[in-house]
């Protein structure tokens, strides 16, 4: 271990104790994701920063690990750990006691297949199950960027016909923009009555987290306007490697085409450079589902979870 990554680990706490979430935390947890590439899009600096609100997201470590431990829809649970492989289903299971003794259900969420195996055998008795609803939808970048073939023929008609319909062009997000990217993003939840749906709303705190600490965070994005005003926007990370991960993405429904021409422009423009795009899961909803299926997904990253009687 470096002196630099020690120095850094001495911001958090040492498990059983933590800390909320915070900036003053992205670069040891980036250094952690750095060292430790993950393929879970909930694994990334942003997505824990923006979600601190509506999960509840505190953070120490154990040994050599990150212990991130979140409040989800189901209750409390932590991420897999993050560190030297070999330890990992040790320090899960450290962590798994430690909920038990506070009288809290043991729950180990996104699991890893070689995690779930350890676990099994420092104790047989674990039960795993799956969150089909996040899963995680990743795509060949060289897919989203061409949409070669037959299959992707109605989304490059979409795109054609957008491209044809109106006067359109497109900006990195800046600083400058934040304040008009701001302002899309209200009209946005206007539209689609955000107050009154509570995952909606929440969602929607999380983006403005977002939007409003977007200089603060390893992030890039871009905006599309049409007759000078925006009307779309997108912001994404890179999540390992070979992989970048697609945070947010908002669009006018009323100009028909754009989200197929914003998903493509941003994956040609600023992700070319990763293999895969991974664009999160469809939270169970029958719409999101179709629409992410229509795009051909490479892989899936399904969410295990992981309890036991401790």
């Amino acid at each position: 271990m470096s002196s630099k990554h020690k120095a850094l680990m001495s911001l958090l706490p040492e498990f059983p104790s933590f800390v909320p979430i915070s900036l003053d935390h992205r670069n040891i947890i980036d250094d952690f994701l750095r060292r430790f590439p993950q393929v879970n899009s909930e694994m990334c600096v942003t997505e824990m920063f923006i979600w601190k609100h509506a999960k509840r997201t505190e953070v120490a470590v154990h040994g050599e690990h990150l212990v991130i431990l979140v409040e989800r829809s189901f209750g409390e649970a932590f991420h897999e750990p993050v560190g030297p492989a070999p330890n990992i289903a040790s320090v899960a299971l450290d962590v798994m006691r430690w909920q038990a003794s506070r009288g809290v259900k043991p729950l180990l969420y996104g699991a890893a297949p070689t995690t779930i195996e350890h676990l099994q055998r420092l104790h047989p008795d674990i039960i795993v199950t799956e969150d089909p609803g996040h899963a995680d939808y990743v795509y060949r970048t060289e897919d989203l960027i061409t949409l070669a073939g037959k299959k992707y023929d109605a989304k490059r008609n979409q795109i054609h016909q957008f491209k044809k319909r109106y006067p359109w062009s497109y900006e990195p997000i800046t600083e400058n923009s934040i304040a008009q990217v701001l302002a899309f993003q209200d009209r946005w939840c206007k539209l689609h009555d955000c107050i009154h749906h509570a995952p909606l709303h929440e969602e929607s705190e999380a983006v403005l987290e977002l939007i409003r600490h977007f200089p603060r965070l390893p992030v890039v994005g871009l905006s599309v306007l049409v007759n000078g005003e925006i009307q779309a926007f997108t912001i994404g990370q890179e999540l390992n490697p070979e992989t970048a991960v697609v945070i947010v993405e908002k669009a006018n429904p009323s100009f028909r085409g754009i989200y197929q021409f914003v998903n493509n422009l941003f994956c040609r423009e600023m992700l070319s450079r990763y293999r895969f795009v991974n664009r999160e899961g469809d939270v169970n909803d029958p719409g999101l589902r179709r629409a992410k299926e229509s795009y051909h997904p490479h892989h899936m990253v399904r969410k295990m979870m992981v309890t036991a009687a401790l």
